[in-house]
C-alpha cells in the first residue's frame, strides 16, 4: 500500500499521457503532511519509499522513476524510461527523458536537457540551454553549461564552458580546446591565431575579432582558474 503519497484527482494530459497531482500522506524530509505535488502519470514513477518527491508543475510519465532522495521541481519533465535518483536534483524548465540517468548529487536545471542513454552524476551540473545525450557521461564537479552540446561518447569530468561573444559565434571550452564558431584550436593554437590576426575575416570585420579575442581570452582564464590549462 502506498502510505507517502496519494493522488488528488485532478488530472492534466502531457504527451498523450493522463497525469495526475499528488499529494503527500505523510512527513517527510522538506515535505509535509498535506503538501500537494507535482504531477505523475502512475504510482511507478515515483517511488513509495525514501525521500524522492515531485514538487511544483514538475512531471514524471511514461516509464521514468524518481527514487532515493532525488528531487523533481519547478516545470521540470522526466519522462519515457528516464532516472533520477540518489539525491540528483532536476529543477527550472530541465528535461531528462530517453534512457538517461541522473544521479549521485548531480544537478540539471534551467532549460538544459539530458537524454539518449547519457548519464550525469557525481556532483556534476548541467544548466543553461545545454544539451547532453547519447552514450555521454557527465560526473565528477563537471559544469555543463550555455549552449554546449555533449554527445556520443564523450566523458566530461571538467567544466565545459560555453558562452556567447557578442559578435554571434558559440564559444565552448573544455579541457585545452577551446572553439570560436567552427573553429576549434588548442589554447596555444589560438594563441597564434589571434597572434596572426587571421581570424579577422571570419569574425566580419575588426571589431567582431575583438569581441572574439576577448571571449577567449576570459575562456582561457577560467580554463586556468580551474586547473584545466
Amino acid at each position: 500500500m502506498n502510505k507517502k503519497y496519494k493522488f488528488t484527482g485532478e488530472t492534466k494530459s502531457f504527451l498523450g499521457r493522463v497525469l495526475n497531482r499528488i499529494q503527500a500522506r505523510i512527513s517527510f524530509g522538506e515535505v509535509i503532511k498535506g503538501d500537494l505535488g507535482g504531477w505523475v502519470e502512475k504510482e511507478s514513477n515515483l517511488s513509495i519509499y525514501g525521500e524522492a518527491w515531485v514538487y511544483d508543475e514538475a512531471q514524471v510519465s511514461g516509464k521514468a522513476k524518481v527514487f532515493g532522495e532525488a528531487k523533481v521541481f519547478g516545470e521540470a519533465k522526466v519522462y519515457r524510461e528516464a532516472q533520477v535518483s540518489g539525491k540528483a536534483k532536476v529543477f527550472g524548465e530541465a528535461k531528462v527523458f530517453g534512457e538517461a540517468k541522473v544521479f549521485g548529487e548531480a544537478w540539471v536545471y534551467d532549460e538544459a536537457q539530458v537524454s539518449g542513454k547519457a548519464k550525469v552524476f557525481g556532483e556534476a551540473k548541467v544548466f543553461g540551454e545545454a544539451k547532453v545525450f547519447g552514450k555521454a557521461l557527465v560526473y565528477g564537479e563537471a559544469w555543463v553549461s550555455g549552449k554546449a552540446l555533449v554527445f556520443g561518447e564523450a566523458l566530461i569530468k571538467q567544466s565545459v564552458i560555453n558562452l556567447i561573444a557578442v559578435c554571434d559565434f558559440n564559444v565552448t571550452a573544455y579541457c585545452n580546446y577551446v572553439q570560436i564558431g567552427c573553429k576549434l584550436h588548442t589554447v596555444c593554437g589560438w594563441v597564434k591565431v589571434f597572434k596572426r590576426r587571421q581570424y579577422i575575416s571570419e569574425c566580419s570585420g575588426e571589431e567582431s575579432y575583438k569581441e572574439c579575442r576577448l571571449a577567449f581570452n576570459y575562456c582561457k582564464k577560467l580554463l586556468k582558474n580551474q586547473g584545466q590549462y
